[in-house]
């Protein structure tokens, strides 16, 4: 009932689903796909929390300033 409520009042269909990339951004394999492409399944699958770990620590270091050079 209240799917055909929705869609009459919104003229769009009733959707239950959620988008998790659209909520909390790209996943790691997105965001990460050149660093990950050089490893092998059986890699990612033993060590994939720790390349994933320093793929993010990566992103979160401090990039040097020219100026202090």
């Amino acid at each position: 009932m209240i799917r055909d409520l929705y869609t009459r009042a919104t003229g769009r269909p009733w959707l239950t689903v959620r988008s998790a990339s659209e909520e909390f951004g790209p996943t790691p394999g997105a965001r990460y796909s050149d660093v990950l492409d050089q490893y092998s399944d059986a890699d990612l699958y033993a060590f994939g929390d720790l390349i994933i770990a320093a793929c993010v620590a990566a992103d979160q270091a401090p990039t040097p300033d020219p100026a202090t050079r």
